[in-house]
């Protein structure tokens, strides 16, 4: 038996609720939701909390609208409360708004379905990617990575997300198994924590180094657990980077201000030169060489 889902929405967002619960539908799901399922001439408040607590996974509705609605919180507070499978959905964006109430506190370092932005973690998606988030977590589909013994972890800064993701689609397609944030991350929990058990399973670290890159401190702490770890660290010169002179100058300068960047410096380094492919061959042959050498 599947899932039982509850959605928890704002009117103010109904247009939207209803082309998500009909593209549901055609996944095979059908939510509990109020305008199919509280009959005429029955305790609808009522109704509703029992449709709510008999379910398995809420599908939350972000908005402001939402967040200031008290009957939303709370059907936000009993769903926490309750244990159930809470899938954030980012309507419209009120990220600095969860910290504020108590009901939805803690909300913000969850992972979103981000139909705001249409991306994760700086990698811009689609409808379909993020229809698919929805449906992995309400089958609760486990992440291929949890199982994987030989997990490449890419390192990158949010202006480097196409170029990250790019080589986390090569490297999967050379069979190299990989985890790349935006597509590695599970819903609807915390972000940290679907990182760190990744960095914790991580069997080398690639690093897509720019000037942005070498500024990140999320980049330079997960340099330094690699390092506390004794990984192979593999830096990449993103193709933006390496093309011009005054970028390269200024990400050596903002390396050279980071005791965890300076780790790097003996560490053999790859570039695009004279092209992405040249890099991309490269990286593959070192990572899946039994040595793991550069030279």
């Amino acid at each position: 038996m599947g899932s039982k889902v509850f959605i928890s929405y704002s009117r103010s967002n109904l247009s939207f609720v209803k082309t998500l619960d009909a593209q549901l539908i055609e996944q095979g799901i059908e939510a509990w939701v109020d305008w199919r399922d509280i009959p005429p001439g029955v305790n609808w408040r009522q109704t509703l909390y029992d449709g709510l607590t008999a379910s398995d996974v809420v599908l939350i509705f972000l908005s402001p609208a939402y967040i200031e609605s008290e009957n939303c919180r709370i059907e936000c507070y009993l769903a926490r409360y309750y244990g159930k499978r809470v899938i954030p959905i980012m309507v419209q964006d009120c990220r600095d708004m969860l910290p504020i109430y108590e009901e939805t506190k803690g909300l913000e370092d969850v992972v979103f379905v981000n139909y705001a932005q249409y991306q994760l973690f700086g990698f811009p998606v689609d409808d379909d990617f993020l229809l698919n988030l929805i449906v992995e977590v309400v089958e609760d589909e486990p992440r291929a990575w949890y199982t994987s013994d030989a997990l490449h972890y890419i390192s990158y800064s949010s202006p480097d997300a196409l170029f990250a993701g790019r080589v986390a689609a090569d490297l999967t397609k050379a069979n190299i198994d990989v985890f790349f944030t935006p597509l590695s991350s599970p819903t609807a929990i915390p972000w940290r924590e679907s990182m760190a058990r990744a960095m914790m399973r991580a069997k080398a670290l690639i690093v897509c180094i720019s000037p942005t890159a070498a500024q990140s401190s999320w980049v330079r702490r997960e340099v330094l657990f690699a390092y506390t770890r004794h990984l192979p660290i593999y830096p990449i010169v993103t193709e933006v980077t390496a093309s011009s002179q005054q970028l390269m100058q200024d990400m050596n300068a903002a390396l050279a201000q980071s005791y965890e960047m300076r780790l790097l410096a003996d560490v053999n380094w790859l570039y695009p030169n004279p092209t992405y492919e040249h890099l991309r061959d490269n990286l593959i042959a070192v990572l899946t060489s039994p040595t793991g050498d550069t030279e």
